[in-house]
C-alpha cells in the first residue's frame, strides 16, 4: 500500500484519538526508526550480521513502551547490542 502524507496524516490522528492510541503510535514510531537504523547499518557494513533480537524499554506518557532491539555480531568472539538508547 501507498498513502500520502496527508492520508498518514489523518490516520495517525484517528488513531491518536483512541484509547492508548498515542502509545500504540510512539511504539510504532519508535520501532520504525529503529528498523529502518538497522537496515541502513547492515547495509553499509555486511561483514557485519544481525544476530537476534534483545527486549527494551522506555517509558513515555507514564506508560513502559517495549520494542526489540537488534544484536549485531561483528566477530566470532564479539556480541553487542547495536542501539546506543539514545535519545532516551
Amino acid at each position: 500500500m501507498h498513502f500520502t502524507k496527508v492520508q498518514i496524516s489523518e490516520l495517525m490522528r484517528k488513531h491518536a484519538e483512541k484509547e492508548n492510541g498515542l502509545h500504540d503510535l510512539m511504539e510504532i514510531m519508535l520501532e520504525s526508526m529503529m528498523v529502518a537504523e538497522r537496515s541502513e547499518f547492515l547495509h553499509e557494513n555486511p561483514q557485519n550480521k544481525g544476530n537476534g533480537y534483545r527486549f527494551g524499554h522506555a517509558y513515555g506518557q507514564g506508560r513502559k513502551l517495549e520494542f526489540r532491539t537488534l544484536w549485531q555480531l561483528s566477530s566470532p568472539d564479539t556480541c553487542h547490542s547495536s542501539q546506543s538508547g539514545r535519545g532516551m
